[in-house]
């Protein structure tokens, strides 16, 4: 990890400090690199508001801008206050929490504190992006208080203090440490799991295009967002860059160098990997494939944040190869059921995380967790990192699902227009097939129209803007399932046949006949039936023979000849007037000739009966 062991038991009075010529240590006090690292976790948050409000569909963009400043402000009195302590208070309680005295007094390293803030303000914009325009208020405020000052300072406890339970741990005669050096689970595990679980209680939610603010996803929302992922990268790019004790500690290496090479081969990694998938499988245009390449990049960086500083160049981009498949994998299934994730928290932030937090051990170089180990110690502590991250889920899921399931049964936690899109959601899946319940209402497609930015997509005309610019698809979707449906129906039997049909044809279509009303019997003894019935088909394809007698002439009342063709007609569909007995009404009855189909079947079953 970058802090590595940074306390200090260092006390300098000020006599000694007016009578030494020598200077106090640098590392005392914060650099550059602590600098850079603050500000560019800032234009983080900047740019996790842009990507919300060109990616959320919301009738008010001003309760995310909102939203956001609420959660900055909380985050940073919580953690202020109790956070820093708890994560890296000068004192443990069997590794599982801080306690003493504040981290401000004295001449503590305030770069610890400084990461302890830039750790949780990232947490908590990935908390927000998932919430943000959905909850009330005061339930998100207390959300990023109790984040910010307890959840994710404990588990930098456990995690970046030189004596939590999992950076030192001694089992079975062998010294385990878990690898997390910029935020794999500290960050991106623990705050994904809880966006998770509060998109989860909040539910599905069916939205009128006709509601949203002119201002959620404008026309300027794809250089929104392609600015908010370029402030995202540069944010845990500089995040991750190693604090001046960290470089200490080590063999004296261009730390700087290599981490900001392994950052640029893992998001490039991640947008080729994500490239490919989409050229391979899916749409390569439109602007929700944009963001997925984006966000295909940042699940490539996040996947290498635990061991940045230990991978070469090869392995990083390795092992953002393999979390951008992950990415592109879950996405394809998350995007069929009810989960509402616009901006793909759930798989960048949580299973490439998870994915991330698995290799370090494995294809890290020989500097890993301190010291070189063989290949049976790496397998060792490739399981304790499986466990650390497992316990991260855990404690994650037993302490926000609760809060949020209980915001929820309150109705503290949804706001109004949610309440309304959510309910809107439930009235339509009641007409739906129930085994849709964990799944979209609509069917999902890559054929299917989707909103794209601008204020054409979401007035009146939306529907037919959307249609229009998926027709093709459309119809190519159609023919394909014609197709289909088509190869799938099974022919039905033509019980009519003319004599220019073969013989062979004839009884083998009527066998079939007989086998959909006897199938046990004609499985049995096909041959047997074929046989006795060949003479009675021979008889009923015969053309028949001309007769020999005069043709009768038919004349009307003046004593004219008439057609012999007309005459059937007429006979046939001649109205029969009958009297009825109750009332003495006269009504004309027109006689129905049955189906030509009916008519041979009922002869055949006399024929074969007799």
């Amino acid at each position: 990890m970058p802090l590595g062991h940074i306390y200090l038991n260092a006390t300098i009075s000020n006599q000694e400090h007016l009578n030494s010529n020598e200077t106090v240590n640098p590392t005392h006090y914060c650099n550059t690199i602590t600098y850079i690292r603050l500000t560019t976790v800032l234009l983080l948050r900047a740019g996790y508001v842009l990507i919300q409000i060109g990616s959320i569909p919301t009738n008010d963009v001003y309760s995310i801008a909102f939203h956001n400043i609420l959660d900055i402000t909380v985050t940073i009195c919580s953690y202020g206050l109790m956070g820093h302590m708890f994560s890296f208070g000068q004192e443990t309680l069997g590794g599982f929490v801080g306690s003493g005295s504040s981290a401000f007094s004295g001449y503590t390293n305030l770069d610890v504190i400084i990461y302890g803030f830039s750790a949780c303000l990232i947490g908590s914009a990935i908390l927000t992006t998932m919430l943000s325009g959905r909850i009330l208020p005061m339930t998100a405020a207390a959300t990023s208080f109790l984040h910010g000052g307890l959840v994710q300072p404990i588990v930098m406890h456990w995690l970046w203090h030189e004596k939590g339970w999992m950076a030192k741990r001694r089992m079975f005669k062998m010294r385990f440490s878990a690898k997390d050096y910029a935020g794999g689970m500290v960050i991106h595990l623990t705050s994904g799991v809880a966006a998770f679980w509060g998109s989860v209680c909040l539910g599905r939610r069916l939205v009128k295009l006709r509601d949203l603010s002119k201002s959620s996803l404008g026309t300027a929302s794809p250089g929104m967002t392609f600015i908010g992922y370029i402030f995202i990268y540069l944010g845990l790019t500089s995040f991750s860059l190693p604090t001046q004790r960290y470089q200490q500690q080590r063999m004296p290496a261009d730390f700087i160098g290599i981490i900001l090479t392994n950052s640029l081969m893992a998001l490039t990694s991640g947008l080729f990997v994500f490239l490919m998938q989409c050229f391979c499988f899916g749409r390569v245009s439109g602007y929700w494939v944009l963001l997925k390449c984006l966000q295909g990049s940042l699940a490539g960086l996040v996947t290498v944040s635990c061991a940045v500083d230990a991978y070469d160049h090869t392995m990083a981009f390795f092992v953002a190869s393999i979390g951008s498949v992950t990415f592109y994998c879950i996405t394809v299934i998350l995007e069929r059921t009810f989960h509402e994730d616009y901006c793909n928290i759930v798989p960048v932030h949580v299973f490439c995380a998870f994915v991330g937090a698995v290799f370090p051990p494995l294809l890290a170089k020989s500097e890993n967790l301190g010291y070189s180990i063989s290949i049976p110690f790496r397998l060792y502590h490739t399981g304790w990192q499986i466990i650390c991250a497992v316990a991260v889920i855990i404690w994650s899921t037993a302490f926000f699902l609760p809060l949020f399931i209980f915001l929820q049964a309150m109705g503290l936690l949804a706001n109004r227009s949610e309440e309304l899109n959510h309910q809107r959601s439930l009235n339509v899946l009641k007409n739906v097939d129930s085994r849709r319940k964990f799944w979209r209402i609509f069917t999902y497609s890559e054929f299917a129209p989707y909103v794209e930015p601008g204020i054409d997509t979401k007035n009146g005309e939306s529907l037919e803007v959307l249609k229009r610019s998926n027709d093709s698809r459309r119809e190519l979707l159609q023919n394909s399932m014609a197709k289909k449906l088509e190869a799938r129906s099974p022919k039905s039997p033509n019980f009519v046949r003319t004599p220019m049909v073969p013989l062979e044809e004839v009884v083998k279509d009527m066998g079939i006949l007989e086998a959909e009303r006897y199938p046990a019997s004609y499985e049995e003894d096909v041959e047997k039936r074929m046989a006795n019935n060949k003479l009675l088909y021979e008889t009923l394809t015969e053309p028949p023979s001309p007769r020999s007698q005069v043709p009768t002439v038919h004349r009307n009342a003046t004593g004219d000849s008439l057609d012999s063709e007309k005459v059937v007609k007429a006979e046939v569909h001649a109205p029969s007037v009958v009297t009825d007995k109750k009332e003495g009404n006269r009504k004309k009855i027109y006689p129905r000739r049955r189906p030509n189909t009916v008519r041979r079947k009922k002869k055949l079953k006399r024929l074969d009966s007799n």
